[in-house]
């Protein structure tokens, strides 16, 4: 592969992957990614108060987490109106098995208006800093191989039809930004240890580091490692001085950044990390007893499934197909890394003292969250908190699973596994995420497919917009289903029952059904707001002959505890539809 087509194949990776989160950002809900609803709140907090929030004691809220990526949303959406909660869904969850987490309305489908658009934005920065953390992942690959710019390409298509990747880089979140921060970071301490005695390098690491350092906590044993690869690589520069001089501009440069951060915490905190508050106001998090070693498979196994695709709040899951195919993909690579291992004559030292680099990043973040697990409880066993290292362990893969092939095999290799991921994530947005999340609600295009338009109110509350048919003849037996679709004009205080006659061309009655709209979704009338659109279907069965006969639906609503109907604006107790 040359480098033009490397190029034009990186570029058609980093707008597929823009392309897939940015349809994930729109079927997901919102509130129903892990922690949305406290990032939205930083990020409406820092527009609205033009100020950062401050760890509380006594209310939880997420300011221990470091600004940048809120403070990059609260700037795309600093023009939209934060003030507007109109459209907003309702925060449900009771600690429930439910998948869903909130009750969405139609208010919060097309197009967006108020807090609503602003969160859409807000996500829209995560899939930015998504295809960021993909296209250094694929950097990262070329400068370790540019020879074989294919491992280059899988490694940014693992990590981009990665569904979790996906997943969470199509919501509110800081996890997106954290897996770009760490493949900077790496990009950049893998060129500075390649080239020592550039001071540009050092500097770039350095400001890197520093922009890490603000995204996410996660991001401290990435740094880490950096610190660690300038104390090794004193015997590659020149002299000790220029050593010396390299790694002071690289901390200064760090610290110019996020220097002020740490500083801020301490004056308000007393500790540069906020760790003080974070325990007070966390307490339910953190363990008051050691971490069983018994409980350390079940949490690697939580970490495994939820790396690759345990949606929602870790309640949506696609099944065992998933970590199947993720379980021969990575069988499949360290089997090629154990064939390398007998012919590592074909690396240069450079190559495989980077790979060693790559291995210790991806190592020594795994080290991080494993302390992090005995302070805190399972929540630090979620996948997503390897975003930080995805870059080196995709990369390490990619080379286990092309490096043994001679280039035209790894080219060929290379697209079929990426084809395979990709079909993987759209797959898993096709048939998890939107089945999973298909509100009841429905959303406001729903009408433009409504084959019969109607237009009738119902006691100023219902609100009929249209209805569809169909029929299902037997032998002896027809069945006529009409769907109904009713919009809300505001809130209905009870209930009420809806029924649908089929009526031959002299009025007389062949068959009738009632029933409560959106009860058999746990959605009854009493559960909708203003603008809310519903669907609900009618099953009216009859003989087949009557079918035949049938020429008007006659559509009313009534209470149906007495029976009392609710009438039309001109006072009638029904509609007429052809």
């Amino acid at each position: 592969m040359n480098h033009t087509g490397s190029r034009i194949a990186a570029a058609l990776l980093i707008a597929a992957f823009i392309m897939l989160a940015a349809a994930w950002s729109v079927i997901t809900p919102i509130y129903e990614t892990p922690d949305e609803p406290g990032h939205i709140d930083y990020i409406a907090f820092i527009v609205l108060q033009h100020a950062l929030p401050v760890q509380s004691t006594t209310k939880r809220n997420y300011a221990h987490h470091p600004p940048l990526y809120y403070a990059a949303a609260a700037l795309a959406t600093a023009a939209a109106d934060w003030t507007d909660m109109r459209d907003m869904p309702t925060w449900t969850w009771l600690g429930t098995s439910d998948a869903t987490r909130a009750r969405h309305r139609t208010a919060e489908s097309f197009p967006w208006r108020g807090r609503v658009l602003a969160v859409h934005i807000a996500r829209g920065v995560s899939i930015a800093t998504g295809a960021t953390a993909v296209a250094f992942t694929i950097a990262i690959g070329w400068m370790l191989f540019p020879g074989r710019r294919s491992i280059g390409i899988l490694a940014g298509a693992l990590l981009a039809f990665t569904p979790q990747f996906v997943f969470v880089s199509a919501a509110v979140s800081n996890d997106a930004a954290a897996a770009a921060a760490g493949a900077a970071v790496l990009w950049a301490m893998l060129r500075a240890w390649r080239s020592p005695n550039k001071p540009m390098h050092w500097s770039v690491l350095g400001l890197l580091c520093g922009a890490a350092l603000l995204t996410k906590s996660t991001t401290l044993s990435i740094v880490g490692m950096a610190c660690f690869t300038w104390a090794a690589s004193m015997r590659r520069f020149d002299t000790q001085r220029t050593w010396l001089t390299n790694g002071a501009r690289a901390f200064a440069a760090a610290a110019a950044v996020s220097g002020w951060w740490f500083v801020r915490n301490v004056q308000i905190y007393t500790d540069p990390l906020g760790w003080s508050a974070y325990r007070i106001a966390w307490a339910d998090m953190i363990r008051t007893a050691p971490l069983p070693i018994t409980d350390i498979p079940q949490l690697l196994g939580l970490q495994w499934s939820s790396y690759w695709g345990l949606f929602g709040w870790l309640s949506v899951d696609p099944g065992r197909w998933l970590d199947i195919c993720a379980s021969a993909l990575l069988a499949t690579a360290v089997i090629g890394w154990l064939r390398l291992r007998r012919t590592a004559a074909r690396f240069t030292a450079l190559q495989r003292t980077s790979i060693r680099l790559c291995t210790a990043t991806f190592l020594l973040h795994q080290a991080y969250l494993g302390a992090q697990n005995i302070l805190q409880n399972e929540v630090m066993a979620q996948g997503r908190l390897l975003f930080p290292a995805s870059a080196a362990a995709m990369t390490l893969t990619a080379v286990g699973l092309l490096a043994i092939l001679d280039a035209a095999t790894a080219r060929r290799a290379a697209l079929t596994i990426s084809l395979a991921a990709a079909a993987a994530a759209i797959g898993c947005l096709a048939f998890v995420i939107e089945p999973t999340y298909r509100m009841v609600a429905l959303p406001k295009r729903a009408l433009l497919s409504v084959p019969h338009q109607v237009e009738a109110t119902f006691g100023n509350l219902l609100h009929l917009r249209g209805y569809a048919q169909r029929t299902r003849i037997t032998a002896d037996e027809a069945t006529l289903t009409v769907r109904l679709y009713w919009q809300a004009l505001r809130q209905p205080d009870f209930d009420y029952a809806v029924f649908v006659d089929a009526l031959d061309a002299n009025g007389t009655l062949l068959a009738r059904h009632y029933q409560v709209p959106g009860r058999p979704q746990r959605f009854a009338p009493s559960s909708w707001q203003p603008g809310d659109l519903v669907d609900d279907e009618w099953a009216l069965t009859m003989p087949a002959a009557d079918l035949r006969r049938v020429r008007t639906l006659r559509i009313g609503a009534y209470d149906w505890r007495n029976g009392a109907v609710l009438t039309t604006a001109d006072g009638a107790a029904y509609v007429l539809a052809d």
